[in-house]
């Protein structure tokens, strides 16, 4: 949402059913590529956290890729409840989000 409260882009994502708790936050940090501390051969691109999980953080990235930079879902899999309390995009929409929310930016979670 722009400050005018118009939605500037709308599109599915994959994330996980009750995480993160629905709520206000802010960015709190952004890599170009993180990498997933459950399994740390899977990188993340385009990561901007928002919150903490149990272990890490919480954030905005684009589907996770494999050593061989193959992804580990594909795009007609977002909207599907797939990752570990994360949000999933495709890189396109990850890139986008990454470019647009400087670190303080508000994210609200609804339910």
């Amino acid at each position: 949402m722009e400050d005018d409260t118009y939605a500037s882009a709308s599109y599915q994502v994959s994330g996980r059913r009750g995480t993160p708790d629905p709520g206000t936050y802010a960015v709190v940090r952004k890599l170009d590529m993180g990498y997933s501390k459950r399994d740390p051969s899977l990188r993340l691109p385009w990561f901007v956290g928002f919150t903490m999980g149990r272990t890490t953080d919480i954030g905005f990235h684009g589907i996770p890729l494999r050593p061989n930079g193959e992804p580990i879902q594909s795009d007609a899999q977002l909207g599907e409840p797939l990752s570990a309390g994360c949000i999933r995009q495709n890189q396109a929409n990850a890139k986008a989000l990454y470019d647009w929310a400087p670190v303080g930016t508000t994210v609200v979670v609804t339910p």
